[in-house]
């Protein structure tokens, strides 16, 4: 967790400097500033904090706060092997059915879209849906990062039909009462 953040502190003193040295001047405030980002980054692993890191210095044209980084490495979905919202709500609208035979890139995607509702995720526009599809997400993806494994199940209780034809003088009465029946 030190190495974690020194590296963080390193990187944005490095490529944020005037607002490093701004927001930190002193020793002291670096230090409580370290201890308390510490604090407040614990929960998550060293790795997805230096990814955070590395995204917030690519993305952002200031030095992020400290919530902007928590909300940064809760996001870190790779590590799960979850699609970003964006490309999961696009593979949710895609999806071929019967959804649960679907190929999903993620057991997530697939709950995602079945509480947001497959017919309101192809019938309705993306600014209506999106948000109720990305808040469903990620409590799903807050799941997962928490430990919980996401399955789906293939339904199997569905009773399979079997065709039988009507022996052929069956067939040909059928036909005789429709031909009555319609004139023919």
């Amino acid at each position: 967790m030190v190495a974690a953040i020194t590296y963080l502190f390193g990187a944005f003193e490095l490529a944020y400097h005037n607002q490093f040295k701004r927001a930190f001047g002193d020793l002291e405030s670096l230090k409580s500033a370290k201890r308390l980002w510490a604090m407040q980054l614990n929960r998550f692993k060293p790795e997805q904090i230096k990814r955070a890191t590395d995204q917030a210095i690519q993305t952002n044209k200031f030095m992020p706060t400290l919530p902007e980084l928590v909300q940064m490495c809760e996001h870190d979905l790779s590590e799960h092997g979850l699609p970003d919202d964006y490309s999961a709500y696009v593979e949710a609208c895609r999806a071929n059915s019967p959804k649960e035979k679907y190929k999903w890139t993620h057991p997530a995607v697939y709950w995602a879209g079945r509480a947001t509702g497959w017919f309101l995720l192809q019938s309705e526009p993306e600014a209506k849906v999106f948000p109720i599809f990305k808040r469903n997400y990620e409590q799903l993806c807050a799941k997962v990062r928490d430990g919980e494994s996401l399955n789906i199940q293939v339904k199997s209780d569905v009773p399979q039909l079997e065709s039988i034809p009507l022996p052929k003088e069956d067939q040909i009465k059928h036909l005789e009462a429709l031909r009555k029946k319609t004139g023919l």
